[in-house]
């Protein structure tokens, strides 16, 4: 059976599967039945696309892709994407009256400059049937009436998240609450907070308010049905919190008292963020005061952090957690984990360097341990931390100028292997054979030949101009070679790539000759990925120049000499010449275009183009002659295709691209 025979509900389980919405688009133009089966299209559904982002703000890249949005005849399918999104915005008068940053100001403009049908569908009062609305957004000044708005209409007992991002100074008046019958996340930004009315189904409760409030104040033990909160406030107690929490992350603005949080038995998920001046120096008493966690037995994971970020501290808390845990994120120099604590099951933890030197967290309390990544080493890791040899993930972090690993020895089981940092050791690291992943800086000849991931950079203190050498041989079993942050004139040998290499990551630099023949028409230099291919094949248009396993391709465009607010690539060199299918072009800082390529005939005469995140593209069609080359054979040639990328702009998605065939 053919795919277009499949039924229209098995069509839609498979498109539901497709993570990508360029390649749900190829599917449907592929397949004609389904392109114009409107039936169809009104269930499908683009992945990632709505007004809305998942962190409740106004999403940039909708607006990209609602502005320039191009494939008309897929217009039914992004409209049923956003369909169960609305967005609510303060009167033109009363976005006059406040005092909005002009980011804001802008941003407001461009959701009132929506084309019509996207402004009708994301608009509940344009809107006549709002039953299937269930995520909301008020942005601007949001009062009484603005909520009202909501509760009298029909959608009151469809809307399941609701995010009010309130600029007003006014304080916010959310006391009837409960008259959303069905809302189950409600994420609150605003400075004060009037009232905060009781909802017993609530289960998602965000509340970041600039004014600090008394934690009794808020009544958060009668949201019973309450299992996520995130908040801010003032003086901390115990039986305060709702016992049926399974993931609570809270910033302290003092120590709270010893059993604040021993009441939360179905806790799974903490995280702790501490201000410097939330602790004292101890009062000059001795004993540092306890924070407990030991009572919480199914706490899984533990995050605790703290704004300062200089290892100088002279004061710190002691924290008892509980032997359950399994991940611990100890990002803070002020608290210590007493050593009486083990932590039998801990799989996964991210450390400072000066919290394992001074002991604020044994190693040999964490006997399972798989993964290990140590944060800001600032001095050379003693031989006192070793590292176990239950470790298999192993992420080392240097900030300083010289090898801090002269007494560090690899477990003999390690997979996983990444050395961060600016310094280029002189010295080759003499690496497990055991590892599949390797992230690092200098070449290590030779490199363990079960290695799948391959990622390596240039130390920013090394001059840019220096020629850099790369591995000599490769491991047979590549999949992924990263290259882009590799600084310096090199080229690769493709004959040396294995066979097995997917994933391939360069960095590009432009041709600076004003004088050189391969210039835009705009005279501006270009993107050539043959510039770091050292293949006899480049000069053969038959023959593709990268191994036909690389289907992602990730290019870094640098320019050291000219800063250009236009970088140009030339995009057929891809399609013509490689068999990538997913194309990513970046540079430092700046936003990541994401094409999906797909070739649509055997000759790449019609290709489909398309940017991922902002849905813009569409199909070009390409002009073919043939040339006989000097030993009279006969190739075939297509006329340059340039990609035109406008990347330096002030939000990511507000630059635009544009393609052009040189005739």
């Amino acid at each position: 059976m053919t795919i277009d025979k499949l039924s229209n509900l098995l069509v839609l389980q498979i498109i539901s599967d497709i993570n990508n919405n360029g390649d749900i688009i190829c599917l449907l133009l592929t397949c004609k039945k389904f392109y114009s089966n409107s039936s169809l299209k009104r269930l499908v559904q683009f992945k990632g696309i709505g007004p809305i982002n998942d962190k409740g703000y106004m999403s940039d890249q909708f607006i990209a892709t609602s502005t320039l949005f191009k494939l008309s005849s897929f217009k039914d399918i992004l409209l049923n994407s956003i369909s169960h999104q609305c967005v609510l915005l303060p009167d033109d008068e009363k976005c006059k009256q406040m005092d909005y940053s002009q980011m804001l100001r802008d941003n407001f403009n461009v959701f009132r400059n929506y084309p019509k049908w996207i402004d009708d569908c994301i608009s509940p009062n344009k809107r006549t049937d709002k039953s299937n609305i269930t995520n909301v957004m008020m942005m601007g000044s949001v009062d009484i009436k603005s909520l009202k708005s909501i509760y009298a209409a029909n959608m009151s007992s469809s809307v399941e998240t609701l995010t009010i991002n309130d600029l007003d100074q006014k304080a916010l008046d959310l006391g009837s609450i409960s008259l959303l019958t069905n809302l189950q996340k409600l994420s609150i930004r605003g400075y004060k907070l009037k009232k905060l009315g009781i909802h017993s189904t609530l289960k998602s409760l965000d509340l970041q308010i600039a004014t600090n409030y008394p934690l009794a104040d808020l009544g958060l033990t009668k949201f019973v049905s309450l299992t996520q909160l995130n908040l801010s406030v003032t003086n901390y107690g115990p039986s305060l919190l709702p016992t049926s929490l399974t993931s609570l992350t809270i910033r302290l603005t003092e120590l709270p008292p010893r059993n604040t949080f021993t009441i939360l038995k179905s806790l799974v998920r903490l995280k702790i963020n501490v201000k410097r001046e939330s602790i004292d120096v101890n009062n000059g008493v001795e004993t540092p005061p306890i924070l407990d966690l030991d009572s919480l037995s199914n706490l899984v994971k533990l995050k605790i952090t703290h704004f300062d970020h200089t290892k100088d501290v002279d004061y710190f808390f002691e924290l008892t957690v509980p032997p359950s845990l399994k991940i611990l994120d100890f990002w803070t120099y002020c608290v210590k984990i007493p050593s009486h604590c083990p932590m039998p099951l801990l799989e996964k933890l991210y450390v400072h360097e000066i919290a394992l030197i001074e002991e604020k967290v044994s190693l040999s309390s964490c006997p399972s341990i798989k993964k290990l990544v140590i944060y800001e080493c600032l001095e050379i890791i003693p031989a006192t931390v070793i590292i176990p040899s239950t470790v298999k993930k192993l992420t080392i972090d240097n900030q300083i100028n010289q090898d801090i690993l002269d007494h560090v020895v690899f477990p003999p089981l390690l997979t996983h292997l990444s050395i961060k940092g600016n310094h280029f050791y002189d010295n080759p690291i003499q690496l497990p054979e055991s590892l599949v992943k390797l992230k690092l800086m200098n070449i290590s000849d030779p490199l363990p030949q079960q290695l799948k991931k391959l990622v390596l950079w240039t130390s920013r203190s090394r001059p840019k101009s220096t020629n850099q050498s790369l591995p000599s041989n490769y491991p047979p079993n590549l999949e992924t070679l990263n290259l882009s942050n590799i600084k310096g004139d090199h080229t690769i040998d493709m004959i040396e790539i294995p066979p097995h290499l997917k994933y391939l990551s360069l960095s590009l630099t432009p041709v600076l000759n004003d004088n050189d023949p391969d210039l835009t028409p705009n005279n501006l230099p270009i993107y050539s990925i043959i510039s770091r291919l050292n293949n006899n094949n480049n000069n053969n248009n038959n023959i593709s120049w990268l191994p036909h396993h690389i289907t992602h391709l990730n290019c870094r465009l640098v320019d050291i000499q000219h800063d250009t607010l236009v970088k140009v690539f030339r995009l057929d060199e891809i399609i013509n010449h490689t068999n990538v299918r997913y194309l990513s072009l970046n540079e430092s800082n700046s936003r990541t275009y994401q094409f999906s390529i797909q070739r649509l005939d055997a000759d790449n005469l019609n290709v489909l183009v398309l940017e991922t995140q902002t849905l813009q593209g569409g199909i070009i069609t390409q002009q073919r002659k043939t040339n006989n080359n000097n030993n009279q054979q006969q190739q075939i040639i297509y006329e340059p295709i340039y990609l035109y990328l406008h990347l330096k702009s002030t939000t990511p998605f507000t630059s635009n691209w544009k393609i052009t065939i040189n005739k």
